[in-house]
């Protein structure tokens, strides 16, 4: 995994919703929450934050993610193949997410969102 900009993962995150590209996120806290989503980035800006949410628009979600990354110094962005996210998280998952994982950890809330996808 190679860690990448603020504006490098801003730009895969614009492709990953132009190209309307499926993909499972999967949220975890420091509490060893965890939540996982098929669907879509459905919006991605400072203000309004990421949002993956399990249907296109103009369908209205049921299931949807929203977290802030966009803030300089506030989050980590590592970029790489499904096979180097760390074995547990991979132990969670099935083998249908996607070649490529974008990392997002929250260096406040230690909170990390990965999104696998295949381009």
């Amino acid at each position: 995994m190679s860690q990448i900009s603020v504006s490098e993962a801003s730009d895969l995150l614009q492709k990953l919703f132009d190209e309307r590209t499926s993909l499972a996120a999967f949220f975890v806290t420091p509490s060893r929450a965890r939540i996982r989503l098929n669907g879509f980035i459905i919006g991605a800006t400072r203000k309004e934050g990421l949002l993956v949410a399990d249907r296109l628009p103009p369908a209205t979600p049921s299931n949807w993610i929203n977290v802030f990354p966009f803030a300089e110094g506030e989050c980590v962005f590592t970029y790489g193949e499904r096979r180097e996210v760390t074995e547990d998280v991979r132990l969670l998952l099935t083998t249908d997410l996607g070649e490529s994982a974008l990392i997002m950890r929250f260096l406040v809330t230690d909170e990390t969102l990965t999104l696998f996808f295949t381009l």
